[in-house]
């Protein structure tokens, strides 16, 4: 999505046409972001199944270090998609 979205934008600030640019930014919030945060939902809830395949023994305290390491992670998914739209946009526009 993001390297559509950073070729699309490119060539609408190349052709000065806002209204591809409002487009493609309402696209990625409507369509795009919440896929990302299903992905993030699927991610945290299969966080202690994914532990597993490296520690088996619950009882360790790294077991839930990792745990939480899974589940917080993903929380950031969905910003990081927002930022980097952003981030291509300032680029292109050289701002």
């Amino acid at each position: 999505m993001l390297a559509v979205s950073r070729i699309i934008i490119s060539v609408s600030v190349g052709e000065e046409d806002p209204q591809t640019l409002t487009d493609i930014m309402r696209n990625m919030f409507y369509r795009f972001l919440p896929i990302q945060c299903a992905i993030s939902a699927v991610l945290i809830a299969l966080a202690v199944p994914m532990t597993r395949l490296f520690y088996q023994d619950p009882s360790q305290p790294v077991f839930m270090m990792t745990v939480w390491g899974l589940r917080i992670l993903p929380l950031c998914m969905p910003f990081s998609v927002i930022v980097m739209h952003f981030m291509c946009y300032g680029q292109i526009s050289k701002a």
